[in-house]
């Protein structure tokens, strides 16, 4: 009696399991077996791709290697499936010579519009994606105190790879010449370079409309300020501190091999808006400390801190440094 009964079960199992897949097969479902949902969208991210008309067409320049093809398929599945339309085209790097950017990358098309992608990574997707979506081409000016950005220059050391990063994000780059005194209706950020040159007067009435207008600026300060920049940046609080900064701490420095004290390791403040991409450590060489008064119209979010071992050396660095010196402030 036994063996009946077991093949009957047997037999009804099987019925079963014919059963759900039968069942599931007519459901419009993707299923998530990956940890931690890997294969999911945000409901945010699925809602900005509704709005993607037309077919999204994406050009994968990469090495001819079945492993990186799997690997490319798995992390734009997600993609694929909330898109109704998304074809891949593969370009051998063998093939093609070599990419724009010179490494493997993804370009993703919609409409005359693209994005480039460098990593599979989910934030660069995301990304990329939304470019896409916003289908608004987005203009960064860039301004030198002293002279032009040398954006189509190739030499090593300008910034030309720069500004090809910068389109490759989607950005189309500006270069505003020293006697312009404002900014294109259409600019969508400034990213200032302050070398050891001091800005034109021209310059400095453009930077100061800019701010009024309280629209998105990143500022590279590359020396020490001349008195003109200085004013202008203590309208909003930012100031900076004399000599260089060291740092005596000895766990990170010594972790990464680092002996000369004017480069300092740091991590991305946690919480901060880089934290999740800069998970590694951040080495600042040769820096100034930037400090920053309170007021009831700005307000400052460190991205970044050297430690509590760190100081303002005013003097040399040779022999045993010390913070002694008047002007000399602990940190972090």
């Amino acid at each position: 009696m036994r063996a009946p009964a077991y093949r009957l079960l047997t037999l009804i199992g099987t019925l079963l399991i014919i059963g759900v897949f039968l069942v599931l097969s007519r459901l419009p479902l993707h299923l998530d077996i990956t940890s931690f949902k890997q294969n999911s969208l945000p409901a945010s991210m699925n809602s900005l791709l509704d709005g993607i008309q037309g077919p999204v067409h994406i050009t994968a320049h990469v090495r001819d290697k079945l492993e990186l093809h799997d690997r490319i398929e798995k992390a734009l599945a997600p993609y694929r499936s909330a898109l109704s339309d998304m074809q891949i085209e593969w370009q051998a790097l063998a093939e093609s010579g070599t990419s724009p950017s010179g490494k493997g990358e993804l370009i993703i098309e919609n409409n005359g519009h693209r994005s480039v992608v460098t990593s599979l990574h989910e934030n660069a997707l995301n990304r990329a994606f939304y470019q896409l979506a916003r289908g608004k081409q987005r203009w960064l000016g860039l301004l030198q105190s002293g002279s032009e950005f040398p954006v189509t220059a190739n030499t090593e050391g300008t910034f030309s790879r720069v500004a090809n990063t910068l389109k490759n994000h989607g950005f189309a780059v500006y270069a505003i010449p020293p006697l312009q005194t404002t900014a294109p209706d259409n600019m969508d950020v400034l990213l200032v370079r302050a070398t050891n040159h001091a800005f034109s007067p021209q310059q400095l009435e453009l930077l100061r409309h800019w701010m009024k207008l309280e629209r998105p600026l990143l500022w590279l300060q590359e020396s020490a300020a001349d008195t003109d920049t200085r004013l202008l940046l203590a309208q909003v609080g930012i100031g900076f501190l004399p000599g260089l900064l060291v740092d005596a701490s000895s766990d990170l420095r010594e972790s990464l091999g680092l002996r000369h004290p004017a480069v300092i390791a740091t991590m991305a403040k946690p919480g901060s808006s880089v934290a999740k991409t800069l998970a590694a450590p951040i080495l600042f060489p040769v820096s100034q400390g930037v400090t920053f008064r309170a007021s009831a119209e700005w307000q400052a979010y460190p991205l970044a801190t050297s430690s509590d071992a760190s100081w303002n050396e005013t003097s040399d660095l040779s022999g045993k440094l010390n913070l002694d010196s008047e002007g000399e402030s602990a940190g972090p």
